[in-house]
């Protein structure tokens, strides 16, 4: 049995996601972007950010936090041009690489934000995604401002898990908690807060 040619729009997906990552292996040692070790698996990291898309519904606004190099947004992006994206990146280097990159891959709903996002005034949004920023209440402090009523924050999370929800719900009341085990002993972690 053949396996089924790619759409059109699955090519050109695939040709995206590949043209970033040959542009952070490009520009990673001159804007010192990512260790050696995280760029020799680059391509599965790419591939590891898929977990979000099932909680990002159609055309909602996502703010994602330290963006770095551009994981995960960078592929969300790609992958889901329906959706209104801030990356938010305070280190220069980088947030002139995630420029170079929305512009080159023409990602038009996605935009960058070069500084802290304590200091971002902006129409509120559906969705957080923070992965390696720090500790679910640290995260939510920071961009409680730009949320919306009924918000989601997505993250990845390893051993500390319950007990930052716990720190999370001392300061941000009652939360809707989903966890999804991922097969490197983290977990995905879906958290909805405010009006039900």
């Amino acid at each position: 049995m053949q396996d089924s040619p790619l759409s059109f729009q699955q090519l050109r997906t695939t040709e995206r996601l590949q043209a970033y990552a040959e542009l952070v292996h490009q520009y990673s040692n001159t804007l010192d972007l990512s260790s050696p070790r995280v760029l020799e698996r680059f391509e599965e990291a790419i591939s590891r950010t898929k977990v979000y898309d099932r909680y990002l519904p159609h055309e909602m606004r996502v703010l994602d936090i330290g963006s770095g190099v551009g994981l995960p947004a960078v592929p969300i992006a790609i992958r889901r041009p329906d959706i209104n994206l801030v990356l938010c990146e305070i280190r220069k280097r980088r947030a002139a690489f995630l420029e170079r990159a929305v512009s080159s891959l023409n990602l038009t709903k996605a935009r960058v934000y070069n500084g802290d996002v304590q200091q971002l005034e902006i129409a509120p949004f559906d969705t957080v995604i923070a992965q390696a920023v720090g500790r679910l209440e640290h995260t939510y402090a920071i961009s409680q401002h730009l949320l919306k009523p009924s918000w989601t924050m997505l993250t990845i999370k390893g051993a500390t898990l319950d007990q930052e929800i716990e720190e999370l719900i001392d300061i941000a009341g009652a939360l809707g908690i989903e966890k999804v085990p991922l097969d490197d002993d983290t977990t995905l972690v879906v958290i909805h807060g405010g009006d039900s």
